[in-house]
């Protein structure tokens, strides 16, 4: 089937860019056993100039046994994160940032928004000896 051009949607999204306020990070501690769900609006935050971008993401699962997903609502973009795994993911987010992180894994899992471009990376983690 051909795509129809006419129904093309466009996005300005960060990409690639150096922030004015230098790299930042913003960290998220996200306790999946209260909720299996974290909605997160940004804009309060990039209003006040704390962060002015999202420009990517570092998502540690390795304490979850389901996969960890990221969905940008603004762009249609997801990323999952199989259980047992971080990484740093480029993410197509318009301003202001708007994230859903969704688990059913019930555990303590940690997300970092990165202001600054990062290479997409994921590699498993090992606990125990």
């Amino acid at each position: 089937m051909t795509v129809q051009q006419q129904q093309l949607g466009f996005y300005a999204v960060n990409g690639q860019q150096v922030p004015a306020e230098g790299p930042r990070t913003v960290p998220l501690l996200l306790d999946f056993s209260i909720t299996g769900e974290y909605d997160l609006n940004m804009q309060n935050v990039q209003a006040r100039n704390f962060i002015s971008m999202v420009q990517a993401v570092y998502l540690d699962n390795a304490n979850g046994n389901t996969p960890l997903t990221l969905t940008m609502p603004g762009s249609g973009q997801v990323i999952t994160l199989a259980p047992g795994r971080q990484g740093y993911f480029q993410i197509l987010c318009p301003n202001p940032a708007v994230l859903v992180f969704t688990s059913a894994s019930g555990a303590l899992l940690r997300a970092f928004l990165l202001n600054f471009p990062s290479t997409n990376s994921n590699w498993p983690t090992f606990t125990g000896a």
